[in-house]
């Protein structure tokens, strides 16, 4: 993502602020014997990450947040 707005010519100086709504409705499976749970591995990674402002939550209040103007996007798993 930021790849392409760097491309573009579009260049956020604190992308910190950048607000970004999570939600993860992620159900676990099991596969060949073992749970696995993509959603949570995918959420705690983005937790660590420092390149922009990541918000958990749920998807009403993404919603409601991205109509406001107070999200940039959200990104449902």
């Amino acid at each position: 993502m930021l790849n392409f707005w760097h491309q573009s010519g579009i260049l956020i100086q604190n992308r910190k602020n950048l607000k970004i709504s999570v939600v993860n409705e992620d159900e676990p499976v099991i596969f060949n014997g073992q749970n696995i749970e993509l959603g949570n591995k995918i959420s705690n990674n983005l937790k660590q990450s420092r390149t922009l402002n990541w918000q958990f939550t749920d998807l009403k209040t993404a919603e409601k947040d991205l109509t406001d103007g107070d999200t940039f996007m959200i990104v449902h798993i």
